[in-house]
């Protein structure tokens, strides 16, 4: 069978390097035909990056996916394939984000990479349905050499902009914002410091805590998103439930008095992302070996659109606490961040429960 991988084509993000992960573990790895498809815009320096890294063949132009397994990032909406008919459609969501209505994924098969999207799918009884796979991704983070690792936190700016600059201006903590630069000059600066913050929503399995963990950095997070559950299997103690910076700030300064014992409380943090290569190559054997799905969500107007306006009322919250997160230009408002963060978490969680109670009726139901 052979399977047509679709990419964008000019992104050096996590996305599509778990693409050209999957292309190269079925062809190399398990000597399956498989091609990437990459989508414009192309950047022919950012395929040529991940060709080295993962060498696979490439197709051109969307007929390529005739009577082939197509594999899409969630992103892409399936709808718009269905004219260049291929044998089945695998969607693969890389984040719990839902990108287009759910009626759109009627007729795939969906791929989870994390444990929070394989928990919106799961079956009633809890298990996944014969057309919901687990298919995680694995990272590659090898310390720089001639790195001086020192006292600072490193800190996704991205999510943490207002934080990282409060923790610098009101406690004196010296602070690495990683916010645009390049993949390697990222990872080469969070090698040098010893501990890694990202107290922000967690969209997926991030990439960012676990590369920083091989790097050899003390990781904190806080409970927003995946983050919340098993796909940052963090101590409790380094998972932040209050993010307020006295309170991080006296969090660092208590690492930094024993960062031996700190450091040794995420030993098997260390060892879960070591295994992670092993894992995903057993699930691309699975996915390689499985029937051709053709069925996928059976879902009717009426309970698409319940499924809709459920997963928007929870992404509106969601939005909202990730602006408020980034809103703060001056002064830094704790006071503000923390309550809202309290009002809206309660109704996020209904709303992710609600979510999956009427994913899961959807699967009962067929028109």
């Amino acid at each position: 069978m052979r399977f047509v991988i679709a990419c964008p084509g000019a992104s050096r993000t996590g996305g599509p390097e778990a693409l050209h992960q999957l292309a190269h573990a079925l062809s190399a790895g398990l000597g399956r035909e498989a091609r990437m498809l990459y989508q414009q815009p192309l950047s022919e320096a950012v395929i040529a990056h991940y060709q080295a890294l993962y060498p696979c063949p490439r197709e051109d132009g969307p007929d390529a996916v005739r009577d082939a397994v197509l594999v899409l990032p969630e992103s892409e909406d399936p709808r718009r394939w269905s004219a260049h008919a291929p044998r089945c459609v695998w969607s693969w969501f890389l984040s719990e984000t839902m990108w287009h209505p759910v009626a759109a994924y009627g007729s795939c098969g969906i791929l989870c990479q994390s444990e929070a999207v394989r928990a919106m799918f799961a079956a009633p009884g809890g298990g996944l349905p014969d057309d919901v796979r687990m298919l995680g991704d694995y990272v590659r983070a090898v310390l720089p050499p001639g790195v001086r690792r020192r006292a600072c936190i490193a800190v996704n700016g991205a999510r943490n902009a207002a934080l990282a600059s409060a923790l610098e201006r009101n406690h004196g903590l010296r602070v690495r914002l990683i916010a645009g630069l390049a993949p390697e000059e990222a990872l080469r600066a969070v090698a040098g410091c010893d501990i890694y913050l990202d107290a922000g929503w967690h969209p997926g399995k991030d990439r960012g805590p676990r590369e920083a963990a091989l790097l050899g950095c003390i990781v904190l997070t806080g409970r927003h998103g995946t983050a919340s559950g098993p796909d940052v299997p963090l101590p409790d103690e380094h998972k932040l439930g209050d993010i307020h910076p006295s309170r991080i700030a006296d969090l660092v300064r208590a690492i930094r008095r024993e960062p031996g014992r700190h450091l040794a409380m995420q030993a098997g943090y260390r060892a879960w992302i070591a295994g992670e290569r092993d894992r995903f190559h057993a699930e691309v054997a699975a996915l390689a070996d499985a029937p051709l799905v053709g069925a996928g969500l059976q879902v009717d107007g009426r309970h698409a659109v319940l499924i809709d306006a459920i997963r928007g009322s929870a992404n509106s919250r969601l939005d909202q606490l990730v602006q408020l997160n980034a809103a703060a230009q001056g002064d830094f408002l704790p006071g503000r961040m923390t309550l809202a963060a309290r009002l809206i978490a309660p109704w996020s969680r209904l709303a992710s429960r609600l979510v999956n109670g009427a994913i899961a009726l959807v699967r009962r139901v067929r028109p």
